[in-house]
């Protein structure tokens, strides 16, 4: 069985992966001011982020549109693929699920499964991952989207924002509550639950923040040491923090596969430059 990978740019797949399984990414749009960059294509994450970085004012994010997902599955299945799994963002956060959904019902709805990751980033990432084990390993296209389906509940992202200023001015906290973390050198840690963000912790300065982020693995999700768990470390600018985060992963818990990666740049509009965000499944 022939079968088709669909992400959005916002999963973060690594590039061998991508070039490996052939799997289409749909780029989100980033619009600033009068400009609108595809995520990734007209700017290279390190351009992005020190854009980012130095500008006064914070872009926008847009799904692709139901049109272009469609072109891309009418041209899979002329290709010779049978099936398409298309896996994206969070419902919560973001209308590209829905995009996805929509131009399947307008191609063909039996052989096209879109998949709701829940969450972004490497934690959809994962599914991927996972679905293309299974695929390799003769798994039927029903079974294998059962099995993703279930597998949602055991991929999470836990997200460490080193400033409040870009979900200020994305609107994701008021400014109130920005302005008394910023005074107090409040560092949030964030995670993905049931579509949406929540909050899991905030702690004074980043030492005490990083570790927060490593031990919610254990007091949110209930991960221990005898788990095996695959863990990808994504970071913005800050890789130094990214290896030391998952230095102490390694040491707490049985990780079986690792990466560490640049965050894209739909996501850091979000969080910032500085942001760190783990992706663990298990």
């Amino acid at each position: 069985m022939k079968i088709k990978f669909v992400v959005d740019s916002t999963c973060d797949i690594p590039e061998e992966t991508i070039e490996k399984y052939d799997i289409d990414v749909l780029p989100l749009e980033i619009n600033w001011g009068e400009q609108v960059y595809k995520d990734g294509v007209q700017l290279t994450k390190e351009e992005f982020l020190k854009k980012l970085a130095e500008s006064d004012t914070i872009p926008k994010t847009s799904q692709p549109s139901v049109g272009e997902f469609a072109k891309v599955y009418e041209k899979a299945f002329k290709d010779g693929y049978e099936k398409i799994i298309s896996v994206h963002i969070t419902s919560g956060f973001s209308g590209t699920y829905q995009g996805a959904e929509a131009a399947a019902k307008m191609v063909d709805s039996k052989n096209i499964a879109v998949i709701d990751s829940f969450t972004a980033t490497m934690g959809a990432g994962w599914l991927v991952f996972e679905a293309i084990e299974l695929m390799e390993a003769g798994t039927s296209f029903e079974e294998i989207i059962d099995k993703l389906e279930a597998k949602r509940e055991n991929s999470k992202v836990i997200i460490y924002l080193d400033t409040l200023e870009y979900a200020i001015k994305g609107g994701r906290i008021s400014k109130l509550k920005g302005i008394v973390g910023s005074l107090f050198n409040i560092k949030p840690i964030i995670y993905f639950e049931n579509k949406v963000v929540k909050e899991f912790s905030k702690s004074r300065g980043k030492n005490k923040a990083l570790q927060s982020m490593v031990n919610c693995m254990e007091e949110l999700f209930s991960i221990d040491s005898q788990k095996e768990v695959k863990v990808a470390m994504a970071y913005g600018t800050d890789r130094k923090n990214a290896e030391k985060v998952m230095e102490k992963i390694k040491e707490k818990y049985n990780v079986t596969e690792s990466m560490i990666y640049q965050i894209g740049s739909a996501v850091a509009v979000h969080g910032g430059p500085g942001l760190l965000a783990i992706s663990v499944t298990w």
